[in-house]
């Protein structure tokens, strides 16, 4: 009854992702090098990007601030990086040009400015300021430091709306692709294909499984959205995973079984390592991806019972997982792609998850495989590989599983 009535509610929810058993959802649109889709489609995710402020500032510089190319983004993010470093410069420059003697450079009546400049490495100050500072109070040169540093600032906005670009969909250069997601707008694209209104998701997929030992589960993700750490975002999900295991499983059979697909509470935090996706021919897209993810969980909550009578356990895990269209096309309903992923999760726990298994941590290593089509529908075949404890292997099984995703 316990377990009709916490199905149901998940049903309500509809909200399901595998969180133990398959890698990650990510946007398979991300990184592609000539996006299927249109051009203005991408606008929508990096419009609102820039403050106005930012973008009259570019404007003025002859920056373009919309209908960029994400290869031309990635030189002109270089170029912004730049301007930041001569910024800086300058602010430091100030600081020399407030003690000159200007009278040591000074011949019938004007300033040596070349002689001026090499004597004092003022390398990055033009001759215009320079000569706009000769007889500048000390509110002026303060009012230029404060120019510079808004310059300055502008420039990194800029650079970070560039990079962002490019990243998305301009196939960003090896060494890019290592920590792929640097600011909270390529995290939502990436994980939701969000178009940068939405902060907080709901309803992302819905995942059933069969397990060939006779249990069913059925995970579920409550409510997800992106931490906007600086440089590193991290994804940051709550949910709910509910497992039936056969009545005549002993009590450590039955925990082993269960505690791979997550606890009845779990909330995890994912990252990307890696993520390539790379044009394959002039039809198929092969990408390879590497999350990190780390997951605490709860389980054996029910009505009644004490909190001491439950159990936490954390996973941490690493995925490596390769996928390729067999068919792409325009059209959503008509793409179709094959994957193969290989998970290895580390799991530990307190007193009681060791008086449920037996052990106080193990690994685990996974298979998974299988199709995905139409972009929301994939079913995957799930094979336990190995384990560092022979008896939570024992209750491993190989299991199929199918997942809705209705948003896409």
């Amino acid at each position: 009854m316990k377990t009709t009535i916490s199905f149901l509610v998940l049903l309500i929810f509809t909200v399901v992702q595998s969180f133990a058993q398959l890698s990650p959802n990510f946007n398979s649109e991300y990184g592609v090098s000539d996006a299927l889709k249109p051009e203005a489609d991408l606008k929508l995710k990096i419009d609102n990007f820039l403050s106005n402020e930012t973008k009259a500032f570019l404007l003025s510089k002859k920056l373009p601030v919309t209908d960029i190319n994400p290869v031309y983004a990635y030189r002109l993010k270089k170029q912004c990086c730049d301007e930041v470093t001569v910024c800086q410069k300058k602010i430091e420059e100030l600081l020399i040009l407030r003690g000159v003697d200007f009278s040591k450079y000074t011949a019938a009546g004007a300033v040596n400015y070349d002689l001026l400049k090499l004597t004092e490495k003022l390398t990055n100050l033009t001759v215009a300021e320079i000569t706009s500072l000769r007889t500048a109070t000390d509110d002026q040169y303060n009012k230029k430091a404060n120019e510079l540093e808004a310059a300055k600032r502008m420039y990194k906005e800029a650079s970070l709306y560039y990079e962002t670009i490019n990243s998305m969909t301009g196939n960003p250069k090896l060494f890019r692709r290592f920590f792929p997601l640097r600011n909270a707008a390529n995290a939502d694209f990436f994980y939701f294909g969000s178009d940068g209104e939405s902060k907080i998701n709901f309803i992302q997929d819905v995942m059933f499984q069969r397990n060939f030992d006779g249990s069913n589960s059925v995970n579920a993700e409550v409510i997800s959205g992106v931490l906007p750490f600086p440089r590193i975002p991290i994804k940051m999900s709550i949910g709910s995973t509910i497992t039936q295991v056969n009545e005549d499983v002993e009590s450590e059979g039955k925990a082993a079984n269960k505690i791979p697909y997550g606890g009845y509470l779990n909330v995890s935090f994912t990252y990307p390592l890696f993520f390539s996706n790379t044009r394959v021919g002039r039809k198929h897209n092969l990408i390879f991806y590497v999350p990190l993810e780390s997951r605490f969980n709860v389980d054996e909550v029910s009505n009644g019972q004490q909190l001491d009578q439950t159990y936490y356990f954390n996973e941490f895990s690493a995925s490596f997982l390769m996928s390729i269209d067999m068919i792409q096309s325009t059209k959503a309903e008509e793409s179709v792609s094959v994957f193969l992923a290989v998970r290895n999760s580390l799991f530990m726990g307190g007193d009681e998850f060791q008086n449920e298994l037996g052990v106080d941590k193990f690994s685990l290593l996974q298979i998974n495989g299988g199709l995905k089509w139409s972009k929301r529908f994939t079913v995957a075949f799930i094979v336990p590989v190995k384990s560092s404890e022979n008896s939570v292997f024992q209750n491993q099984s190989a299991s199929i599983s199918l997942k809705f995703e209705p948003n896409k």
